[in-house]
């Protein structure tokens, strides 16, 4: 049987939430919403320009006004996203997360990530100052090189130059206690793979502990959409963009990093905690325009928030911004969990733990949808968790419908 010996398809649906509930670890993220310009696959808010002074302020009075939303426990890990938070001085992002510790918000060890364009680091303000002299509070930096070949780079639309990002990155890397991350982008036509091997061979061989590997995706409503429509830019085929993803496995594993979740590879014990608790649903407050939160409640169902992208009505009042709520009843919560803690491919899932946490029964159509995907050979049970496979992963979106779509 696929789920041992308890079977919680058979128990009633008011079962009482266990108490580990109240020690699970939780999450801050910050959303700064400005870029130097728009990247044409980019389908996130944010705004072209410079930040508005006061930012830092003004994310303080809305976190001030919701911190009776926050877990009493503290904080395990505080995200800087985006946008281009590298945009932001030193000084400012310093107030940010001080004000957090200074509120009792933060844990100690807390993770502390900010995102970051190579082009934005090369100023003494950052590599000189704020990291050499251990005055910056990260304790990790996720690049957004997404490659390092400058034709490739001109084809995304990007402002840095190969040069700049392994300048970034070697400076970067060699940091007492940063963690470093570069993001990827694959599967963009006419690739050059034996330049990106010898890429990914250089990443391993200076330091860097994570690589977040994407494909290249056409969004709707994106200028890259509509290069292609006018025959500027070549369509990325499905076939290429699936054999682009098994090398790239193959080339990242052989360099010494494992992958952990469908885009994510890292050095043992380099895995990205604030990602992760994404993938595991865990709680998570976001402040910002545009920002999103997530709740776990008592009674096993989950609300949603969203904070509205727009930076102007933010800065009208952002102690009471305009945002949109969304609740999942205890059962849809449990299938979302299934769904996307399914991509965390070392963790796993584990479905009884999962059905007590939300005080719902499995459904009934859990067991033989299993079944079928490890047949597929995109899954395997292990001690009643369910771990996504390496072929599996290539179609990890299929595997989560299959899970969301379940009575």
């Amino acid at each position: 049987m696929l789920l041992g010996a308890c079977q919680l398809a058979e128990m009633p649906l008011a079962f009482v939430l266990m108490a580990e509930n109240d020690t699970r670890p939780w999450g801050l993220y910050v959303h700064v919403p400005w870029c130097r310009r728009r990247c044409p696959y980019c389908d996130f808010y944010f705004e072209v320009g410079r930040p508005k002074a006061g930012f830092a302020d003004a994310l303080m009075e809305e976190w001030l006004s919701r911190r009776p939303e926050a877990p009493s426990r503290r904080a395990r890990t505080l995200y800087f996203g985006g946008g281009t938070p590298s945009l932001l001085g030193t000084a400012e992002i310093a107030r940010i997360v001080d004000g957090f510790k200074a509120d009792g918000a933060l844990a100690a060890d807390a993770e502390i990530t900010i995102e970051a364009n190579p082009e934005d680091l090369v100023g003494p303000d950052w590599l000189c100052h704020a990291w050499h002299d251990n005055s910056f509070p990260f304790t990790r930096v996720s690049l957004g090189v997404q490659s390092f070949s400058d034709a490739t780079l001109r084809w995304l639309g990007r402002k840095h130059t190969a040069e700049q990002a392994r300048s970034v990155v070697a400076a970067l890397a060699v940091v007492p206690g940063l963690r470093v991350s570069v993001d990827l982008i694959v599967g963009v036509p006419d690739e050059d793979r034996d330049a990106l091997a010898a890429d990914i061979a250089w990443l391993a061989a200076v330091g860097v502990g994570h690589v977040s590997a994407y494909l290249l995706t056409v969004e709707e409503n994106t200028p890259l959409k509509k290069l292609i429509a006018r025959g500027a830019r070549q369509t990325p085929s499905d076939d290429a963009q699936a054999d682009a993803y098994i090398w790239l496995q193959s080339a990242l594993t052989s360099a010494g990093f494992n992958q952990y979740e469908v885009s994510s590879y890292a050095v043992p014990g380099q895995e990205s905690v604030h990602n992760r608790l994404y993938w595991s649903k865990g709680d998570y407050i976001g402040v910002g325009p545009g920002a999103h939160s997530m709740r776990l409640q008592p009674d096993g169902s989950v609300t949603r928030r969203h904070n509205l992208g727009n930076l102007a009505l933010w800065l009208e009042n952002p102690a009471a911004p305009q945002h949109t709520t969304e609740t999942l009843v205890p059962g849809q919560a449990l299938l979302e969990a299934l769904a996307f803690g399914i991509r965390d491919m070392q963790a796993g899932v584990d479905p009884n733990a999962l059905a007590r946490r939300h005080g719902v029964a499995l459904p009934l159509g859990l067991e033989p949808a299993v079944d079928g995907l490890a047949g597929r050979g995109f899954v395997r049970n292990s001690q009643n968790k369910l771990y996504l496979t390496p072929q599996g992963a290539l179609f990890a979106d299929a595997v989560s419908r299959e899970f969301l779509a379940l009575d």
